[in-house]
């Protein structure tokens, strides 16, 4: 996927590794200037305390901004209160089999 994003998104920096090593993977002098972090990882099967892990790698390069999730749920597939978040679906796909979504997901403030 990333070498299929390198070839269609020309100029956009993808960078590839452990999600959860994201604080580590993108330069400390680019924390804060990352504009969208869009995720397909199924966090619906996570358990609460990998979700919050996950969370925290994205807000420490894009704090404050949220991010976006892929999903197969009908439903919002994170707890999204617990985890002290604001979810709102932005794309739902009624005839792809399983419905797909697209959720924003940002910090409560």
């Amino acid at each position: 996927m990333a070498d299929h994003l390198r070839e269609t998104l020309r100029g956009a920096r993808i960078i590839e590794g452990d999600a959860m090593s994201l604080p580590e993977l993108i330069p400390a002098t680019r924390h804060g200037r990352v504009g969208t972090i869009v995720c397909g990882i199924p966090m619906v099967l996570m358990p609460l305390a990998s979700q919050r892990r996950l969370i925290a790698a994205m807000d420490a390069v894009a704090p404050g901004r949220g991010f976006l999730h892929f999903s197969y749920c009908l439903t919002s597939p994170l707890p999204h209160r617990r985890l002290g978040l604001s979810a709102e679906r932005l794309a739902w796909t009624p005839r792809n089999f399983p419905p797909a979504s697209v959720w924003r997901y940002t910090p409560r403030s």
